[in-house]
């Protein structure tokens, strides 16, 4: 993780600010040093980096849930100027990932 972090690796930089926002000690300043390190990996277009950090500053409440709207609006935008037709679409190509989701949760089940 460490050779990960000095090399910039946008991925580890996340999963530690992750590790730090939820660590058990919960004191605020590792906290408020997980958030900077997700803001820092969410720079990179990451989209779940950047709908995770959203959602989290949201939960917050106060002065972050503007910036957490700033932040989640480029992920909305494209979903509200979409066709019908793409939400069609969209919404048959979700329901067969499912599908095929519990069919294999199902076959392990059983």
């Amino acid at each position: 993780m460490n050779r990960c972090m000095k090399e910039i690796n946008e991925e580890a930089i996340y999963r530690k600010g992750l590790r730090l926002y939820f660590d058990q000690d919960y004191t605020e300043n590792i906290r408020e040093e997980g958030l900077g390190l997700m803001a820092q990996a969410s720079d990179d277009g990451n989209l779940e980096v950047i709908y995770v950090y959203g959602l989290i500053l949201l939960c917050l409440c106060g002065d972050r849930v503007a910036l957490a709207f700033s932040i989640l609006s480029p992920l909305i935008k494209p979903l509200l100027s979409t066709t019908l037709k793409e939400v069609e679409i969209l919404r048959v190509e979700n329901v067969f990932r499912l599908w095929w989701y519990f069919n294999l949760i199902t076959f392990v089940l059983h």
